[in-house]
C-alpha cells in the first residue's frame, strides 16, 4: 500500500470521529464518512456533506429512547449498533486504503473492509471494555445506585472487533495499559491523544471572583462523583463553590439527592458552544474518574488557563504535569484531592502560575490539527507496514519515547 492512504471513517453518533474526518479531509485523505447523524447537520462541524453517507433513523431512535427510558435505550443499543454496522458493511467500497470504525459498532464493517484489502483500525475512547466493566462493577459494589455496566452483547462485539482489526487506536497510556493487561499485543496498539480548539477555548481577561471548583461532563459513578463530593466536603473553605456542569446520570442520581451542601451547584447540561464561558469562570477543574480513556474536558480547561486535578485513570494524566499545570491523584482518593484544593486556594500565585503552564502545555502539540497530523502519520505507517510496532508518534511521524 502507498504512503498517502485515503481513509473511510465510520461512527454511529459523533464522538471525535467528526474531528478525525475533518482533519483527514483538510489533507485530501478522507474517503467517505459513514455516520448516523443527518446529512444536513454535517456542515456545522466543518464537514462536506457530499463526502458522507448517513443513516439518521438510527440517531433519531437512539435519542428518542434515551429521553423515553434509559433502561430501554440500554437494551436497544446493541440492536441499533448491529443494524448500523450492517448498513456500513453493505455500502463500504474499496475506494480507499484504510478503514476506521468506532468500537462496539464495526464488527461486520471490519470484516468487509478486510475482504476489500483495507488496513483496519478500531477507535476505542476508553479502557479495554473488560477493564472498564470490572472497574465499574467494583464501584457499584462500593456506592450502590443503579448499576450501569456495558451491555454483555456490546462486550462480546468489542472483543471480536479487537481481534479482527489490524490496530486498536486509544487516546492515552492508561487505555494502552488496560489493553496490555488483557493480553492484546503491543504492536497492535496505537496511541493518539485528542485535540482541543485553541481559538474557542482561551483564558479569560481577568481572574474570576471567589474560588470555583469545576467538574464538567456527565456526572456519574464512572467519573468518580462520590470521591469528588467527599473531597469537597473535606475542603471547608467557606468562599468555595463546586460547580457540576453536565447532566446527572441515573446511576448517580442518589448522590445528587443526598447532597445538601449549599456550596455545591448542579448546573445541568449546556451546549458545547457555551462551555468556554464555564471554564473561564472556574479556578480549577477536577476529573477524578475511575476510568476515562481521555477526558476532553481536561485539555479544554487547560486551554482556558485552568489547572486540573485528575485521576491516574484518565488520559489527563498524560497531559497534566504534576505540580506544574495541575495534579495527578490515585483513583478513590478524596483526601488527596482536598489537599490539592487547599493548596491552590491558599496560594493564588501558584494557582495563576499553574493556569499559565496549563495553557502553554496544550499549545505544544494538542490542537486538532496536531491530532490530525498524528493520525495521518499512524495510518500511513500502518498501511505500509501493518504489523510493525508503531506506538505514539508526533506530527512528523517520529516515534515519541513512552513513559515506563
Amino acid at each position: 500500500m502507498n504512503g498517502s492512504a485515503r481513509v473511510h471513517v465510520s461512527v454511529m453518533g459523533r464522538f471525535h470521529a467528526f474531528d478525525l474526518a475533518r482533519e483527514l479531509d483538510r489533507r485530501g485523505r478522507l474517503g467517505r464518512l459513514y455516520t448516523s447523524y443527518p446529512n444536513a447537520t454535517l456542515a456545522r462541524f466543518g464537514l462536506d456533506p457530499s463526502q458522507a453517507r448517513t443513516l439518521p433513523w438510527v440517531e433519531v431512535s437512539a435519542r428518542a429512547l434515551r429521553r423515553l427510558s434509559p433502561a430501554r435505550a440500554f437494551a436497544a443499543e446493541p440492536w441499533l449498533a448491529t443494524r448500523y454496522d450492517r448498513w456500513v458493511a453493505l455500502g463500504l467500497d474499496g475506494d480507499a486504503q484504510a478503514f476506521v470504525g468506532w468500537s462496539g459498532q464495526c464488527q461486520a464493517s471490519l470484516r468487509r473492509a478486510r475482504d476489500l484489502g483495507l488496513a483496519t483500525f478500531v477507535e476505542r475512547g476508553s479502557a479495554h471494555i473488560e477493564v472498564q466493566r470490572d472497574l465499574l462493577a467494583e464501584e457499584f459494589e462500593r456506592h450502590g445506585g443503579t448499576p450501569a455496566l456495558p451491555h454483555p452483547d456490546t462486550v462480546a462485539r468489542e472483543l471480536a472487533e479487537y481481534e479482527l482489526a489490524d490496530h486498536v487506536v486509544v487516546p492515552s497510556r492508561f487505555a494502552l495499559r488496560s489493553f496490555e493487561q488483557r493480553g492484546v499485543a503491543r504492536e497492535k496498539l496505537l496511541v493518539n491523544p485528542y485535540g482541543v480548539d485553541l481559538a474557542s477555548f482561551a483564558p479569560p481577561s481577568g481572574e474570576p471572583p471567589g474560588f470555583r471548583v469545576l467538574f464538567c461532563g456527565r456526572a456519574s459513578v464512572q467519573k468518580g462523583l462520590p470521591y469528588l463530593l467527599e473531597a469537597f466536603r473535606l475542603f471547608r473553605a467557606p468562599d468555595a463553590e463546586l460547580w457540576l456542569q453536565g447532566a446527572v446520570e441515573p446511576d448517580a442520581e442518589h448522590l445528587r439527592r443526598a447532597t445538601t451542601d449549599p456550596r455545591v451547584k448542579f448546573l445541568g447540561h449546556r451546549p458545547q458552544a457555551e462551555l468556554p464561558l464555564v471554564y473561564r469562570a472556574a479556578h480549577v477543574l477536577v476529573l477524578p474518574s475511575i476510568q476515562d480513556g481521555y477526558g476532553l474536558v481536561v485539555p479544554q480547561a487547560m486551554a482556558c488557563g485552568v489547572p486540573c486535578i485528575v485521576s491516574e485513570n484518565t488520559g489527563g494524566a498524560d497531559l497534566v504535569d504534576h505540580g506544574r499545570s495541575g495534579f495527578v491523584v490515585p483513583i478513590r482518593d478524596p483526601e488527596a484531592i482536598a489537599a490539592h484544593l487547599e493548596t491552590l486556594h491558599r496560594d493564588r500565585e501558584l494557582l495563576r502560575a499553574m493556569g499559565s503552564a496549563a495553557r502553554a502545555r496544550v499549545e505544544e502539540g494538542h490542537s486538532w490539527a496536531d491530532y490530525g497530523r498524528r493520525a495521518v502519520a499512524l495510518i500511513d505507517r500502518a498501511t505500509q507496514a501493518p504489523r510493525g510496532p508503531l506506538g505514539l508518534v508526533d506530527g512528523a511521524g517520529h516515534r515519541i519515547r513512552e513513559a515506563s
